[in-house]
């Protein structure tokens, strides 16, 4: 089915904003404002919202697509997330952004460091039934860390627990979950996997290239960079804060707690 519309983008020193019009089996409309107020985000419209558990080792790609108010706030060194407004399914493409409200839902996620070696985080989310995971996160040496999730997801049991370990040329990833099929999260389609394991190859090769010893040991900058994976939630943020009517999401996406 073909898709037409348009999307507006207006931004000042302090405020994003995009509306968007189309047409797909009936109107469509997107819309999305950002502003800052004494240190908190304040959002109001259609946004994506990283729904990642420190136990999703091997995907961090999902999330919830919601419409509605939305506040962050850095606190300390970590940060806080609320947000009320609707579900929604969305339709987007590169030259327009629309949404389509579906079901109630609040939210709160906080994520907090306690201590040198732990990593706090709660998920909170309502929409029809309770979705409610803690996770804590153990990191005793800076290659080596330990994470464990536990909970409601969909007012069902839902636990997981995930290890990572990185060493000279030994790299370990394991992870466990448990949970019913009710409880889903939409995965964002993105090139975030792609880069992450990109990153992982390049500092595998630098490995290997500094320990033959019939290559001589250089500093290379660019590989250095290079290895260093983006973090997903924060790609995503500066893209909403930069291209946030360029965003392209999957056509359709199922909303869920």
């Amino acid at each position: 089915m073909e898709t037409q519309g348009g999307s507006v983008q207006v931004d000042s020193e302090n405020m994003h904003s995009a509306f968007g019009l189309g047409w797909h089996d009936g109107l469509r409309t997107g819309f999305l404002a950002e502003t800052t107020f004494d240190d908190t985000k304040v959002s109001l419209g259609d946004e994506i919202i990283p729904f990642v558990l420190p136990t999703d080792i091997f995907d961090t790609s999902y999330y919830v697509w919601g419409r509605g108010i939305g506040l962050r706030r850095a606190l300390g060194d970590g940060d806080a997330l609320i947000f009320a407004g609707y579900t929604s399914e969305s339709l987007n493409t590169p030259f327009v952004n629309t949404a389509s409200p579906d079901d109630p839902v609040a939210a709160f996620f906080y994520r907090h460091p306690v201590g040198e070696h732990f990593k706090f985080s709660s998920y909170n989310l309502v929409s029809g039934r309770l979705t409610s995971i803690q996770s804590l996160e153990w990191i005793p040496i800076h290659d080596l860390s330990f994470a464990a999730s536990a909970g409601v997801g969909y007012q069902e049991p839902y636990g997981a627990i995930s290890a990572r370990l990185h060493r000279n040329k030994i790299d370990v990833w394991a992870s466990e979950s448990d949970s019913t099929d009710s409880f889903r999260r939409i995965r964002l389609v993105s090139p975030l996997m792609t880069e992450q394991k990109g990153a992982k190859v390049i500092a595998l090769i630098e490995e290997m290239r500094r320990d033959n010893p019939l290559i001589a040991n250089r500093v290379d900058l660019q590989a250095d960079a290079m290895s260093t994976p983006a973090d997903p939630t924060a790609v995503i943020e500066a893209f909403k804060e930069t291209h946030g009517d360029m965003m392209a999401a999957p056509e359709r996406t199922e909303a869920e707690a």
